[in-house]
């Protein structure tokens, strides 16, 4: 079968070109269009909010080294807006320039740089590493460096943060023991001073004997109980620090001058900001811990913080939030204005999550994702960008009027670009937006941004090449309405997603397979519980009904020109819909697929009778296996749906409302209605001899097969009504296995029966098959070899009772050749004629003597009688001597 248009569109692998190149074009030079954005290869997702796509892949050189270093060691930068990449791992530095001509620069360091920017029109480069040691490129096109080497105070300290002042001469670190450190690049040397000033006393001045006290820039001393610094971020002239419970705010009056005008604590706050986003039950100030993480600039006087936080009943793992504060007048008060939880948990200390922020948008970047969120109190807009097997590497943010642009760099997935768009996000309500802060129900926004997450999942989530996966974590979510309400957009063919109906074999084909989605979804985020089982069933019989129409039209394409079919299907479909249609067989299939099995038994039930209105018998009997293929075909489908999908997504197997077994129903009539043309044609030799029989007597032997699996598979597993499963099946069987040997089918009634393991049956289809002599004798000495005493009692029970022929040395023969079987028999008093006999041969007179006894209680011939009394009279006598 040739791959339908819907598997290129899931399987097509998105056009990317090297990082630095313009987006893909065709050959005329213009950019590949599609008519759905999920059909398009290069678009990861969308939504009117937002756009996830991928058009470049990382330089081969870059993407080779950054697979050969560890995770841990390697950090790579970005920077999409100057064109370059930084990758730093032991003891080397690579620096690649995805311009027009691209430029990939090395440089060589003693120890492990954790620290590195680019300055001076990207000429130049300043890196620091973990124990201080500073190193600077002023051309970095020549591998050459001046360095020097912070005079930390303690063996123990190291440096844990770094910022660059506005004109790039100037470098702030922070360290361990939260001491601040400014570098002055004095070319060709490094000039080094603290930003406080040594402290007086006994400890001071042991110290200054081992260590060189460095020039200060501030009047203030370090505090006795100083916190690690943990983020420094600098705009314009001040600085801030950022520690686990305070934030410092230094102003810079010159070089050499530099004063410390803010030293906050912020823990009460950052307490009550999280203590917002855990539930009442489990809250109790007292128990929530929390950590700085990272901390970014809005803008002067506007800052955010990313923290994670615990409480007990969280285990091991912790969760986060960003903390928006803005500083009052002459930094002297810090005022928490907005708090957001960020949707994704961790094993504490196990990922170090970086904070970006723009004046709208707070970004996340996690190990294996990037989560947008908003800090503007107009939206709570929170989406993400959840790698499937990758890892993120750097993002970079560019930001314009109407939207925000990310790029996130990833090791095998290229580059992602995230644009959302500010004005869809910040929007009223009646605007369209989702994510508007001010509404009626909270629930019934949540349950629509939910429904929206879910359409994403469905149609993006569906392509096998896609980078990304759609995790669906529903909080203050009415799951059950958001699913049924999608699949209702499905159904009435208004979800703007979904194909149109103008190319059949792609809508049919893709109402199936985006409903079945449906379902897996829910299963794969462990949602299913949280759909009551009337909806499940729903949504499965929905799906069901979409395979049929999917089916029928597939079938329907197939005998395009069986114009006998064709009109038969039409009439039916008239009388069905009641509505004079030009195409018929596409008006059910679109906007009447629920009618499907009300279609399918009427084709079924009128088929010998429109057959009697056909020409000849030629047409009649292509009428007739046609309706056999196409019930066996919704059939097997069907049943093979209901088998992987129904236990799988825990709806209930009622096998009286299983479509499969509605049309099992329907293949037995059928069956029944195919036995009866056969027999009634049984004298026509044309007929009976035509390549049309040959046919039709085929997919009657595969009904029979679809047949009885099914209603096997009930009796086997139904846990209600077994004794009624049972019985259908028995009696349908024992019907089937007639009906092929009426037909003539006797060696497949033969093979039916010994697939059932239907002794009864199986005794007569052998004795009435068309086999010769010897191979009806050997075919019973197998299935004697099979089952043993079931068949053996059975064949000589119909050879006793078998009054048109006479099988009498049969009989004997078999009571001989099997004497322990044939004794277990007699012993169960099973009546034969010729018992008697038997045990006449066998000398056993009193055996013989009680069996011809029990012949003359069965008979009333007169000949017959006399003929008993005689032999009687002989083995009384043989007994009294």
């Amino acid at each position: 079968m040739t791959q339908s248009e819907l598997e290129s569109y899931l399987t097509k692998h998105a056009t990317l070109v090297p990082l630095g190149e313009k987006k893909a074009t065709d050959t005329s030079g213009s950019i590949v269009s599609y008519p759905w954005p999920w059909a398009d290869p290069n678009i990861e997702s969308q939504t009117n909010a937002y756009q996830i796509a991928r058009h470049w892949t990382l330089p081969v050189e870059f993407q080779e080294k950054a697979r050969q270093c560890k995770s841990e060691e390697r950090r790579v930068y970005a920077n999409e807006a100057e064109k370059y990449l930084i990758l730093t791992s032991s003891n080397t530095i690579h620096v690649y320039f995805y311009t027009e001509t691209p430029i990939s620069i090395q440089l060589t360091v003693p120890q492990r740089i954790q620290y590195i920017q680019l300055m001076n029109e990207n000429q130049s480069a300043i890196g620091v590493s973990l124990t201080g040691q500073v190193y600077y490129w002023q051309d970095i096109h020549e591998d050459r460096f001046i360095d020097c080497t912070v005079s930390l105070l303690c063996n123990k300290e190291h440096i844990t943060a770094m910022t660059l002042l506005m004109d790039s001469s100037q470098m702030v670190l922070g360290t361990s023991s939260g001491e601040l450190y400014l570098i002055r690049i004095k070319h060709p040397s490094l000039v080094q001073s603290t930003f406080y000033k040594p402290t007086t006393g006994v400890v001071s001045y042991i110290t200054g004997i081992f260590h060189t006290h460095l020039p200060h820039v501030s009047q203030t001393e370090l505090p006795a109980h100083a916190e690690p610094i943990l983020q420094i971020k600098a705009m314009e002239n001040i600085i801030y620090a950022v520690s686990k419970r305070f934030i410092l705010v230094w102003k810079i009056h010159s070089m050499t001058e530099i004063e410390l005008v803010s030293h906050i604590n912020l823990s009460s706050k950052i307490v009550s900001g999280v203590a917002q986003h855990i539930p009442a039950s489990q809250l109790s100030k007292g128990n929530i811990k929390y950590e700085v993480i990272d901390m970014d600039l809005i803008a002067d006087g506007e800052v955010v913080l990313l923290v994670s936080y615990h409480v007990p009943v969280m285990g091991d793992y912790v969760q986060y939030a960003l903390i928006s504060i803005v500083m009052q007048p002459f930094y002297t008060e810090a005022q928490v204005v907005y708090t957001t939880s960020i949707p994704y948990s961790a094993i504490a200390h196990t990922v170090t999550p970086e904070l970006r922020v723009t004046r709208a948008l707070g970004f996340v970047t996690l190990n294996n994702a990037v989560v947008s969120v908003s800090l503007d109190r107009r939206s709570v807009f929170e989406e993400s960008v959840v790698l499937r097997k990758d890892q993120v590497l750097a993002t970079f943010i560019q930001e314009y009027t109407e939207f925000i642009k990310v790029y996130v760099f990833t090791l095998e997935s290229g580059v992602i670009e995230f644009v959302v768009c500010i004005d869809e996000i910040q929007g009223q309500r009646d605007t369209g937006n989702l994510y508007a802060r001010i509404v009626p129900s909270i629930m019934d926004r949540e349950t629509a941004i939910f429904k929206s997450r879910l359409e994403q999942a469905v149609f993006f989530g569906a392509s096998k090449q896609s980078p990304l996966v759609f995790p669906l974590r529903p909080e203050q979510v009415d799951v059950p309405h958001a699913v049924k309400s999608f699949s209702d957009q499905i159904m009435n063919m208004n979800c703007k997603l979904f194909p149109s109906c103008e190319n059949m074999d792609l809508f049919l084909r893709s109402r199936y397979f985006f409903e079945r989605r449906i379902m897996i979804l829910l299963k794969e985020n462990v949602l299913i519980e949280m759909v009551p089982q009337t909806i499940r069933n729903e949504l499965i019989k929905r799906v069901e009904y979409y395979l049929l129409s999917f089916i029928l039209w597939e079938f329907h394409q197939e005998r395009i020109g069986d114009n006998v079919s064709t009109v038969y299907w039409e009439n039916i479909i008239t009388d069905l819909v009641l509505e004079p249609k030009e195409n018929l067989v596409q008006d059910l299939l679109i906007k009447h697929p629920f009618r499907i099995l009300d279609f399918l038994n009427k084709v079924r039930s009128n088929v010998l009778i429109q057959g009697i209105k056909m020409k000849n018998a030629k047409e009649q009997m292509t009428l007739i296996y046609s309706t056999n293929e196409l019930m066996m075909r919704v059939t097997q489908q069907t049943y093979r749906f209901e088998k992987k999908y129904r236990k799988n997504y825990q709806v209930a197997m009622n096998y009286d409302d299983l479509i499969s077994s509605q049309l099992n129903d329907m293949i037995f009539l059928l069956f029944e209605l195919n036995v009866k043309y056969i027999v009634n044609n049984n004298t026509d030799e044309e007929i009976m001899n035509s390549d049309q029989m040959k046919i039709m007597k085929e997919s009657l032997y595969q009904l029979s097969n679809i047949l009885l699996d099914i209603l096997l598979e009930a009796a086997t597993h139904t846990k209600m009504n077994i004794e009624q499963y049972q019985y259908d099946y028995e009696t349908v069987r024992k019907s089937v296995i007639e009906g092929l040997c009426k037909t003539n089918l006797c060696n497949k009634a033969i093979e039916v029966a010994e697939k059932h393991h239907d002794v009864s049956s199986l005794v007569v289809s052998v004795q009435t098959s068309r086999l010769s002599p010897q191979e009806m004798q050997e075919m019973n000495s197998k299935f004697i070899q099979l089952f043993q005493q079931d068949y053996y009692n059975a064949l000589l029970t119909y050879l006793d009772k078998d009054h048109q022929n006479n099988h009498e040395k049969l009989i004997l023969t078999l009571l001989s050749e099997h004497s322990r079987l044939a004794t277990h028999l007699l012993d169960e008093c099973i009546f034969l004629k010729v018992a008697w006999k038997y045990y006449l041969q066998q000398k056993n007179y009193k055996k013989a003597l009680e069996s011809i006894q029990l012949c003359i209680q069965h008979e009333s011939d007169p000949t017959q009688l006399k003929l008993y009394d005689s032999w009687m009279q002989i083995f009384e006598a043989a007994l009294l001597s």
